[in-house]
């Protein structure tokens, strides 16, 4: 091996070792300080507490509610709102906005 591959080698060496070194001090810091610096930013007055819990229950509720409902009635609302429509159809709609006469910006592009 060459002079110079051997620095390299050298110098690669003490480089990882130095990021292992930065990286061990880096986790302690971390796990010295910023555990108790989540902690208080994580804490709660009561009134937030009850205020969070009553939103939660709200939306648990709500969300609970409309997937009951989609379950129950959501073949009847795409049924209704998302059916495909038939070339007999738009045709109907065209002739329908053609009797309106209504200026170009508001009749609907079929």
């Amino acid at each position: 091996m060459s002079l110079e591959t051997i620095l390299n080698v050298t110098l690669l060496s003490e480089y990882l070792e130095s990021s292992v070194n930065f990286t061990r001090g880096l986790y302690k810091i971390l796990l010295t300080y910023e555990l108790p610096l989540t902690a208080e930013l994580i804490s709660f007055s009561d009134i937030q507490l009850v205020l969070l819990k009553s939103f939660l229950t709200l939306f648990l509720i709500i969300t609970s509610l409309v997937v009951f409902y989609w379950l129950k009635y959501g073949s009847v609302i795409s049924e209704r709102f998302i059916k495909p429509s038939t070339v007999k159809e738009i045709e109907e709609l065209k002739l329908s906005v053609a009797r309106l006469k209504l200026p170009k910006e508001h009749t609907p592009r079929l």
